[in-house]
C-alpha cells in the first residue's frame, strides 16, 4: 500500500470500513504499521533542568499535543528521565503518525512556524549534538496485556 502502510484485514471486511476512526473500525484492523519519530534532546544550556521540565511538560507538551491532535497524529508521548542513563538526553518525545508525510507537511503549518517552532528553539540545545532524531516503523504485538498481530500457534504462552 502506498506510504508504507500495510494492513491486514480480517476475514470478510471491507477496506473502506477498516480505515475509519471508529472503535468498531479499528478493531477490524489485525495489522498496521506505523511510523515513530523519536526525538532526544539536550535542554538549552541557559534553563536549568526545573525550568526546562516545567517549561516541556506544562506549557510546550499540551499545547504541541493539541496542535498535533488536528494533524490525525496518533501518539504523542514525552519521556523525562530519572536515575542512571546511558546517554545524557535532558527529555525525549516520541509521535505516531500513519503516514510518513506527515512529518513534512506539519513543520510547514503556519501554527507551528509562528508558535511551536519559537518554543523549541528556547527549550532545546540548538548546538550540535545537542539533538538526534530517528524515524522509524512501529509495529505492536502487545498491547494492554493482549497479544496481537500474531497467529495463535505463537501467541501461546511459552
Amino acid at each position: 500500500m502506498p506510504n508504507g502502510l500495510e494492513i491486514e484485514l480480517a476475514e470478510g471486511v471491507d477496506l473502506e470500513g477498516a480505515c475509519g476512526n471508529s472503535a468498531a473500525a479499528q478493531s477490524t484492523i489485525a495489522k498496521e504499521k506505523v511510523y515513530k519519530l523519536t526525538i532526544a534532546a539536550k535542554r538549552n544550556p541557559n534553563l536549568s533542568e526545573t525550568e526546562f521540565h516545567d517549561y516541556w511538560s506544562n506549557v510546550h507538551g499540551p499545547k504541541a499535543a493539541a496542535w498535533m491532535a488536528r494533524w490525525g497524529v496518533l501518539s504523542y508521548v514525552q519521556v523525562a528521565p530519572f536515575g542512571i542513563q546511558v546517554i545524557e538526553w535532558d527529555c525525549t518525545a516520541e509521535v505516531l503518525v500513519r503516514h510518513i508525510s506527515t512529518f513534512a507537511v506539519v513543520l510547514q503549518d503556519p501554527e507551528y512556524i509562528e508558535h511551536l517552532a519559537p518554543e523549541e528553539q528556547f527549550l532545546f540545545d540548538k548546538r550540535p549534538g545537542g539533538m538526534a532524531v530517528a524515524i522509524g516503523t512501529v509495529e505492536v504485538y502487545l498491547k494492554d496485556g493482549k497479544v496481537l498481530n500474531v497467529p495463535k500457534r505463537h501467541g501461546e504462552a511459552l
